[in-house]
């Protein structure tokens, strides 16, 4: 979902710096901007509704107002920005707003499907540095690929995608959301992108839709077998290093981290979007200390999770207990068993 992990990835000095500067400041140094939630394909397990293009279209930001954010962004003292969507790549604008980003002096991540790379694309993305793709993929075989995205033939193109970028040497990873349809496929998918000589990881935890709709969390694999799969490809269980119990809200978000959809609002992060910062209304600087207010929350005294000492192995959070379970404070079952399972595996370690 590309919200905070990037900068949480890296050396040793580069933690260093963001516990002693950055989240001490509370500056803003990692952003994601939604530029469109269109999509050409139709996963089953997305978390955003299907939309109207044309009404998308006329509801987006332009690239006048996106250009807008980004300077006011790079001011507040952003570094790296996520530019994902829906599927990026759908603006015809997409390769300008990357290169004002660019201009910018920001280190910028495309999250895409990569089904819309074509060679003119990597041309032009061959002539920068410091930006990389994160490329969904779904599955290694056509069938359970296309069996995700429901269109056909997306499984070529993405492949083709790939290739496209590989034959140029631009840099990028692949990334898995890990479901009952794709479970048997996860270490092949990993397999490959090691013959590739790429960076690959998986998401163990589907999300409900934003709407609510709670039909992704049928695709989510056993609690059992998302921890197994955690240890054979990378060696550990997975651990949350920045967690607190003493918060409501653990993660980077509204940190050191921000979100902001295709209508300029700026959220928490891709689960948690009410309340939001109309930054069209606003600038951006007024609507991080909107954020800062939201996560600074505290937990009730009767908030179960408090006192957990499992909670560092926890991939919960209240955006994601407000979907799932229509409030803030009650532990998600789903993400809870899997906190016990890393837990109890990691004593074995």
């Amino acid at each position: 979902m590309g919200c905070s992990h990037v900068v949480e990835d890296g050396n040793e000095e580069i933690h260093k710096f963001i516990d002693n500067k950055v989240r001490v400041n509370e500056i803003p140094i990692n952003g994601t901007i939604e530029i469109t939630h269109r999509c050409n394909l139709k996963c089953i397990h997305c978390y955003l509704p299907p939309v109207n293009y044309q009404e998308a279209i006329d509801k987006e930001l332009s690239y006048e107002e996106i250009c807008n954010i980004i300077d006011q962004i790079v001011q507040e003292g952003c570094l790296w920005l996520y530019i994902s969507g829906g599927e990026p790549l759908i603006r015809n604008d997409f390769l300008d707003i990357f290169t004002h980003a660019k201009e910018k002096g920001l280190v910028v991540i495309i999250a895409t499907n990569g089904t819309l790379i074509t060679p003119k694309i990597a041309n032009y993305l061959q002539e920068w540095n410091n930006y990389s793709l994160e490329i969904s993929l779904y599955g290694i075989t056509k069938e359970t690929y296309e069996k995700v995205t429901g269109i056909l033939g997306s499984f070529e193109q993405c492949m083709k995608g790939i290739n496209i970028l590989t034959e140029r040497s631009i840099p990028f990873l692949l990334r898995t959301p890990l479901m009952t349809i794709n479970e048997h496929e996860i270490l092949k998918i990993k397999k490959y992108a090691g013959r590739m000589g790429i960076d690959f990881g998986f998401d163990s935890v589907i999300y409900p839709m934003v709407n609510g709709s709670k039909k992704p969390c049928k695709l989510r694999v056993s609690e059992k077998d998302a921890v197994k799969l955690e240890l054979e490809i990378y060696g550990d269980v997975k651990k949350m290093g920045y967690k607190k119990n003493n918060q409501l809200f653990n993660c980077n978000a509204g940190e050191i981290a921000f979100r902001i959809d295709p209508y300029g609002k700026l959220i928490l992060c891709p689960l948690f979007r009410f309340p939001n910062y109309n930054l069209r209304d606003g600038s951006f600087k007024e609507g991080w200390n909107f954020l800062h207010k939201i996560r600074t929350q505290k937990p009730p005294d009767s908030y179960k999770c408090k006192n957990c000492e499992k909670v560092i192995f926890c991939d919960t959070c209240p955006a994601l207990s407000q979907l799932e379970n229509q409030n803030l404070y009650d532990p998600v079952e789903y993400a809870c068993q899997i906190a016990h399972i890393r837990a109890e595996m990691s004593k074995n370690m």
